[in-house]
């Protein structure tokens, strides 16, 4: 019996053996590694990797590259791998070859593609490119790249933080544009350290401009700027479309920005090297965007649509139109520029038709340099006569800034034919059947049977007649009243807007409680953070343009709260900015911050009802 089961265990070894030893191996390939910027005087490596061929590359095969010189190669790495899912075994072998350069004049240099033979069959690689930077100015003798590891002081000592170790730029896609055309605005930091917290206390307004914010996923990367080599991202980039002519300005922002330096720290025989974090502030540049007006005269037609290949087209549903039943007609605008903002045109369906207030929408989306999409306008009407609706062609008129004209989309005129309907007319159109083809006025009902008398009394200086020229004049007073203190509301707009502040905070909270719930980080602190900075705004009346921690300090402290309630305010709004911009504290930490925020918002909200008592 064991010897049975000693044998059954050797076969079971040996097939597994055999299905190992024919495990199918992945497709072979073979591709290129290498760094996208370099900078001059710097060694760097170029990587060939084939997978899962036998082919071999040798020192005579490495590329010459323009402008670098070849210090060693090929170093050779093997790494192999093995895997069983599901029954199927499968094997992998990857083979690096790995060049040494040294960058030795700045360009532009293109790693050509190689040709390798895998048993027969050619496989080549793809060409790269690499930028090779200027060296820093301050460092040409060394030709050294900045790296956020790399700054160090001697022993025991910090270095020192330049004013040009860190920079903040706005830029502008286009300094002349016209009323309405898009331009972008870029806030980009340039940095030789590693940046472990970057706070705007000041961001640049956009006065004069309709904003829209862009997505921004680009990843930190080497440049050289002004002489020197940063590391640089893009931190906001925004679409703008002026609003007003001349010349508009895009003021300075200001940044508390917090950078992480080394020292170095001698422990006798080694040394290590220690983080120093450093706080500073800094301000970016101001820019400045000439803006022309449109041509005058505008045509007729003419909407405010600024931007390029417009289209438009109008429907009208149903085919067949009849009396007191719906029907939609349906204008939509295609086109590349300020789509988004463009307003309802006025149609005139005529006089025989009961009209409903109109709806628009829009989808767009940000081709790299303006919004595209479509602008659809819905009208619903309901014909009240029988007869022809004839809607006469209408004319689309937009600006075209790259001609610097005017252009005209005609969108061709609709006749239809309308029928009787089996639905009731409304209470407005209902008359008897004696009813007359009028148009313009309702039919006047005759007096059937009716007793007619002289007999009249006179009500002049009597009480009743007293008393309702007692009322109609206090009415009127009243309406007098009303009317100038709804004039006056309506006038301050910063006093509704404080009025308004903690139901607006109570919406975006609610907003803010379905993206925590839907596990959506990002949009979860977007919005919690402008319910909280809304609130602020709006409450302490501070435009949102000059919304900074001091202020606030300063305009909580004029409004009579107390120094605790001002510390914790500063603090939350800490706490919502920094989970914004590292929002990896998991959901318990998201949801103690939503308390916080909604419980610091009740509070604030308490204590302006209690001050008004």
């Amino acid at each position: 019996m064991m010897t049975s089961n000693i044998r059954l265990t050797l076969l079971v070894f040996l097939i597994t053996l055999a299905g190992s030893l024919t495990a199918s191996a992945q497709g072979a390939s073979f591709s290129v590694h290498a760094p996208a910027q370099v900078v001059e005087g710097n060694n760097f490596t170029v990587t060939f990797r084939v997978t899962n061929a036998n082919a071999q590359i040798s020192k005579a095969q490495a590329p010459q590259l323009k402008g670098c010189t070849l210090l060693f190669g090929p170093g050779v790495s093997t790494m192999e791998s093995y895997s069983f899912i599901n029954g199927t075994a499968q094997s992998s072998v990857q083979r690096d070859y790995t060049f040494t350069y040294r960058a030795d004049k700045a360009g532009t240099v293109t790693v050509p593609s190689l040709s390798i033979n895998d048993n027969g069959k050619t496989l080549t690689s793809k060409r790269a490119s690499i930028t090779i930077l200027p060296p820093d100015r301050s460092s040409r003798q060394q030709q050294s790249a900045p790296a956020y590891d790399d700054y160090q002081g001697s022993s025991g000592t910090s270095p020192d933080i330049k004013p040009n170790d860190i920079i903040v730029t706005v830029s502008m896609s286009k300094d002349k544009v016209y009323e309405n055309e898009a331009v972008i605005a870029t806030i980009r930091v340039y940095t030789k350290h590693d940046i472990t917290s970057f706070r705007a206390t000041t961001l640049p307004s956009f006065d004069g401009f309709l904003s829209e914010e862009l997505p921004v996923n680009e990843q930190p990367h080497l440049v050289h700027f002004r002489g020197d080599n940063y590391y640089t991202v893009i931190v906001k980039k925004c679409l703008l479309y002026p609003q007003k002519a001349g010349k508009l300005t895009i003021n300075s922002g200001r940044y508390d920005v917090t950078l992480q330096t080394y020292e170095i720290v001698s422990n006798g025989f080694f040394a290590t090297r220690r983080p120093i974090s450093k706080n500073i502030t800094t301000l970016s540049n101001s820019v400045n965007v000439t803006v022309s007006p449109l041509p005058e005269p505008r045509p007729a037609g003419f909407n405010g649509a600024v931007g390029t290949a417009f289209t438009a087209k109008a429907t009208l549903e149903p085919s067949l139109l009849r009396t007191n039943e719906a029907a939609t007609y349906t204008l939509t605008v295609n086109g590349t520029g300020n789509i988004k903002y463009l307003t309802i045109p006025d149609i005139d369906f005529g006089t025989n038709v009961e009209e409903y207030n109109p709806e628009s929408d829009t989808d767009t989306k940000f081709n790299g340099s303006d919004l595209t999409g479509k602008f659809t306008a819905t009208y619903t009407f309901i014909p009240q006569h029988e007869g022809v609706l004839k809607l006469p062609e209408t004319p689309f008129v937009y600006f075209n800034p790259a001609t610097g004209k005017y252009v005209t989309v005609t969108i061709p005129a609709i006749e239809r034919k309308i029928l009787k309907g089996s639905a009731a007319p409304s209470a407005a159109m209902t008359g008897s059947s004696e009813k007359k083809d009028m148009d313009d006025i309702l039919y006047i009902k005759p007096l059937k049977n009716e007793t007619l008398t002289a007999e009249h009394h006179r009500v002049l200086h009597t009480l009743l007649y007293v008393l309702c020229y007692i009322i109609v004049i206090c009415g009127l007073a009243g309406a007098v009243i009303v009317y100038r203190r709804y004039l006056k509301l309506n006038a301050d707009v910063i006093g509704r807007r404080t009025a308004r502040a903690n139901s607006v905070a109570t919406k975006r909270l609610k907003t803010a409680r379905t993206y925590l719930n839907a596990h959506n980080a990002e949009k979860y602190h977007e919005a919690l953070a402008a319910a909280l900075w809304g609130y602020i705004s709006d409450k302490l009346r501070i435009p949102a343009s000059a919304l900074t921690r001091d202020n606030i300090s300063d305009q909580m402290g004029k409004a009579g709260f107390g120094k605790d309630l001002i510390d914790r305010t500063i603090k939350v709004l800490d706490d919502c900015e920094m989970a914004r911009f590292t929002p990896d504290g998991g959901d318990s930490h998201s949801s103690q911050l939503y308390d916080e925020t909604s419980s610091l918002i009740g509070q604030l909200e308490s204590f302006k009802r209690k001050n008004r008592q």
